[in-house]
């Protein structure tokens, strides 16, 4: 979902690195579907063609799991204005 660049790319140490292959936001932590401003803390939510599109037969996953097409990591961190990814250890 995410990595840090390949030299000669920036790499930030503490960070995860920058999407990959997906779309990633922060979310407002009661996942109202309120996606967060930079260096917001919330929960990480990603989307894109290489993300499952929903749980087979199980809508109560599916309401749980998705938000606005987002689906929710359950990991918090936030995005600094590069699109660099920290986690929040809790």
């Amino acid at each position: 979902m995410s990595s840090s660049p390949m030299p000669p790319g920036k790499r930030i140490p503490g960070t995860v690195g920058q999407a990959t292959g997906v779309d990633i936001a922060i979310m407002d932590m009661e996942a109202t579907g309120k996606l967060q401003n930079t260096g917001d803390i919330g929960e990480v939510v990603i989307k894109g063609d290489n993300v499952m599109h929903g749980y087979n037969n199980n809508p109560e996953a599916n309401a749980e799991s998705f938000v606005n097409g987002w689906f929710r990591t359950g990991d918090q961190g936030f995005l600094d204005s590069e699109g660099y990814l920290s986690l929040r250890v809790a």
